[in-house]
């Protein structure tokens, strides 16, 4: 409890447990869970536009929950990965992916 009074309103800490001195939250992690926001509508809207994505054309939502489930399994992502010389694992298992629709807004999880 005391450390979220010291971060901001967007960041919440639920449970904190102790690991190794070594331990990398972006490199040991087990898993990751991605969001990603789609505004369908025309207007900006200034509250959202640095968190959301505003797409103004009509969305074939069922399309897209279809396509969407290709990409559950083993996938190598090379092709998005940064373009440096550093050489890293690029394969990944994706375990689901929801799209969403409430009002005007889709979440991708």
């Amino acid at each position: 409890m005391a450390l979220n009074t010291a971060l901001p309103e967007s960041v919440v800490v639920l449970k904190a447990e102790d690991v190794p001195l070594d331990f990398d939250a972006q490199f040991d992690a087990k898993e990751k869970c991605y969001k990603y926001y789609i505004r369908n509508t025309r207007h900006r809207d200034p509250f959202a536009d640095s968190y959301t994505w505003r797409f103004p054309y009509d969305l074939n939502v069922p399309l897209m929950s279809a396509e969407a489930k290709e990409l559950v399994g083993r996938h190598d992502f090379k092709s998005f990965q940064a373009t440096d010389k550093q050489e890293r694992a690029s394969t990944r298992r994706v375990t689901s992916i929801k799209v969403i629709k409430k009002g005007i807004s889709l979440s991708l999880r």
